[in-house]
């Protein structure tokens, strides 16, 4: 299950060698929206350098899933997005600090 600190902090997981890092021919990779959300929300409220990184890494994540599909080119990888249920917490603008 990838986290927010993940996503935030180390290599992208579409770079990874997942069956190699987990030592199991096929791996199931699980990202919850809340995650996304939870990056969303620090590219609107985090300090500088992490809101540059939530910037950076959420286009790569909608861009990229696509290569999670079948014939995308991870072979024994697959990613699954789960949508718990609930409201959804999207911030939609960046307050200023002054």
């Amino acid at each position: 299950m990838l986290d927010t600190n993940v996503l935030l902090h180390y290599m992208p997981p579409i770079r990874s060698n997942w069956p190699e890092v987990i030592g199991e021919p096929m791996v199931r990779l699980i990202l919850l929206l809340r995650v996304i959300e939870e990056t969303g929300r620090e590219e609107v409220h985090g300090r500088q350098k992490i809101a540059q990184r939530a910037r950076d890494v959420l286009p790569r994540i909608e861009n990229r899933l696509s290569l999670w599909l079948p014939g995308g080119g991870r072979e024994n990888v697959t990613l699954e997005v789960f949508v718990e249920p609930g409201t959804r917490d999207r911030p939609r603008t960046r307050t200023p600090k002054f």
